[in-house]
């Protein structure tokens, strides 16, 4: 027997003759479902008041919800350069740090905008300070020999 996927008016109408009925057996052969379907669509008439599809409970459920979700936003906005690690101690959120990136990345919108590094001024062991003619020499650099430079002609 090949199983149907049945419309919202068709669970409607079969739960309806089950309940006039009585008699599963028969109402799974006229509607070409198992009588388990009609078992089924009667518990969760009784338990939900609905036949239809439950297509909201399907898949994983979010770790983050909506209120989590605004509660990053706006920590973001006030601490520009807060960590991720840092988001999640501060809200007590239970996902990981691939998945916060992940989240403020795809859902929030945000791109990470990377400082750049700077060092404290030194001065490189490779250069020496200027000369006196305002020069500045590589130390590990050896003097050109003008003998040995071509001229292009």
């Amino acid at each position: 027997m090949c199983k149907k996927i049945l419309t919202n008016e068709e669970r409607n109408r079969l739960v309806d003759a089950y309940k006039r009925m009585g008699k599963a057996r028969i109402l799974a052969g006229a509607y070409n479902v198992s009588e388990r379907t009609v078992f089924r669509l009667v518990s969760q008439k009784n338990k939900t008041g609905s036949v239809e599809l439950q297509t909201s409970k399907r898949g994983r459920k979010p770790k983050i919800s909506e209120n989590d979700l605004q509660k990053i936003t706006e920590t973001i906005i006030e601490e520009p350069d807060i960590t991720l690690q840092e988001i999640i101690d501060k809200l007590h959120l239970s996902c990981t740090v691939p998945s916060l990136c992940r989240i403020i990345r795809h859902k929030l919108g945000f791109t990470r905008k990377k400082k750049v590094y700077t060092p404290p001024k030194e001065i490189s062991p490779k250069y020496k300070p200027s000369e006196p003619n305002g020069r500045n020499r590589c130390q590990n650099s050896t003097p050109i020999n003008s003998s040995s430079l071509m001229r292009a002609e």
